[in-house]
C-alpha cells in the first residue's frame, strides 16, 4: 500500500519527472584529475560524455517509476568501473565504440546490487544522499534492484558475444554467492582468509570482469585478459579493506554513516584484526556489544575505535590495502607500456587512496 501510495503522489500528481542530463562536464572533469596527459583527458571526458547520454536515455526507456529511481541512483555515481572498462579496452589494443554501452550495462550492474546491498544492510545513506529504501522503502528498493539487474543482463545478451556475457554473467554469480556467504558469517568470528574469500567474490569480482570485458572487446590474447581481470579483482579487494577502514575513520561527508558495518554486526577486517589481538575481557565486551544491539549508539562505537586504534588495527587494514594496490600494479605487466596503461596504474593509486587518521 504504501508503495502504491507513493507512486500516486509523485508521478499521478503534477509533480515534474526529472529528466537526466549527465553530471556535467565539471564532475566529469573532478573524476579525470588523477590524468596529467591532457589527450587522454579529453578523450576520456569525451567518452564519459557519450556514457551519460547513454544512461540518460536507458533510464527514459523505463516507466515513470523507473527513471525516477534510476535517475536518483545513478545521477552521481564515481563511474570507476566505466573508467577501467575504458582504460582496459584502449590498453588492449581496442579501436571500436562498444565500451560505451557496456560501461552502461556495467553501471545498471553495479546499481542493482547497491540497491540490493542497501535492503540488506538497512543503509539510509549513499554518496551523501538518502537511499532507495529510504526514500521509496524496501519493497522499491528491492523491486527497481531486480528490474535494473534483468535489464542489463538483456542489453548484455543483445551484444551477441558469449564469451563477454560469460565473463559477466560469471562476476554476478560470485558477487551473489560473495552476499550469502557474509550473511551466513554476519556476526560470527572467522578466519582472515575466509573473510578475503567473501570480499574477493563480493567486492572483486566485477571490477575484475570490467577490467578482463576490456580485453575481451579489444580481442586480446587470452594470458592478457586474464592479467586484467586479475588486476581488477585484486583492485578491488583493496578498495573494499578501504572501505572497511573508513567505516571506523572517515571524515563527516564520506558517504555512509560512520559505524554502519559494526552495527550492523559485519566483522571486517580491523575487527577481525582486533579480536586477534586483544584481551579475553575485550573481546567479551565487543560481544555484548553485538548482542544488546547498540545500533546508533555513538558511545558503543567510540569505545571500539579506542581499542582499533590501540591495537593498530586501522593502520594494519590500511597496510593491506597498500599490498593489494601494489600487487594488482602488478599484474599489469603483461600488457605493453601505454599511456592507458600508465592510466590503470595511476587509477589503482587514486581508487585506494587514504585519509590520515
Amino acid at each position: 500500500m504504501a508503495c502504491a501510495l507513493w507512486y500516486r503522489d509523485a508521478v499521478q500528481t503534477s509533480l515534474p519527472m526529472p529528466r537526466y542530463s549527465g553530471r556535467g562536464q565539471r564532475t566529469i572533469t573532478s573524476a579525470l584529475s588523477f590524468i596529467t596527459e591532457e589527450s587522454l583527458k579529453r578523450e576520456l571526458s569525451k567518452k564519459l560524455d557519450a556514457l551519460e547520454e547513454v544512461i540518460g536515455e536507458s533510464l527514459h526507456s523505463h516507466t515513470s517509476l523507473g527513471a525516477l529511481i534510476g535517475t536518483h541512483i545513478l545521477s552521481h555515481g564515481k563511474r570507476i568501473r566505466p573508467l577501467l572498462l575504458m582504460l582496459s579496452a584502449k590498453a588492449s589494443g581496442y579501436q571500436g565504440a562498444e565500451e560505451i554501452g557496456l560501461a552502461c550495462i556495467i553501471e545498471w550492474i553495479h546499481a542493482a546490487t547497491l540497491l540490493h546491498d542497501d535492503v540488506l544492510d538497512e543503509a539510509d545513506l549513499r554518496r551523501q544522499k538518502p537511499t532507495v529504501r529510504a526514500k521509496w522503502g524496501n519493497r522499491v528498493s528491492v523491486a527497481m534492484g531486480d528490474y535494473v539487474y534483468f535489464n542489463a543482463v538483456t542489453s548484455l545478451t543483445r551484444m551477441a558475444n558469449p564469451e563477454l556475457t560469460a565473463c559477466l554473467l560469471n562476476a554476478c554469480h560470485r558477487m551473489a554467492y560473495g552476499e550469502l556467504a557474509q550473511l551466513q558469517q554476519c556476526g560470527s568470528i572467522m578466519r582472515e582468509s575466509t573473510y578475503l574469500r567473501i570480499i574477493t567474490d563480493k567486492t572483486g569480482a566485477l571490477i575484475g570482469a570490467t577490467c578482463q570485458a576490456g580485453g575481451i572487446l579489444a580481442r586480446a590474447q587470452k594470458d592478457e585478459c586474464q592479467a586484467l581481470r586479475r588486476f581488477g579483482l585484486t583492485l578491488g579487494i583493496g578498495y573494499q579493506l578501504l572501505d572497511d577502514a573508513l567505516d571506523y575513520v572517515a571524515p563527516r561527508g564520506y558517504g555512509k554513516r560512520r559505524g554502519q558495518d559494526f552495527h550492523h554486526g559485519l566483522v571486517t577486517m580491523p575487527l577481525l584484526h582486533l579480536l586477534r589481538h586483544c584481551t579475553m575481557n575485550e573481546r567479551e565486551d565487543l560481544q555484548t556489544i553485538w548482542l544488546t544491539k547498540t545500533e546508533g549508539s555513538e558511545e558503543a562505537l567510540e569505545s571500539v575505535a579506542r581499542l582499533l586504534k590501540h591495537y593498530g588495527s586501522i593502520e594494519y587494514t590500511f597496510a593491506l590495502v597498500d599490498r593489494y594496490c601494489d600487487m594488482a600494479k602488478r599484474h599489469l605487466g603483461a600488457l605493453t607500456d601505454s599511456i592507458y596503461k600508465a592510466a590503470l596504474l595511476k587509477l589503482a593509486d587514486v581508487a585506494t587512496l587514504k585519509w590520515e587518521t
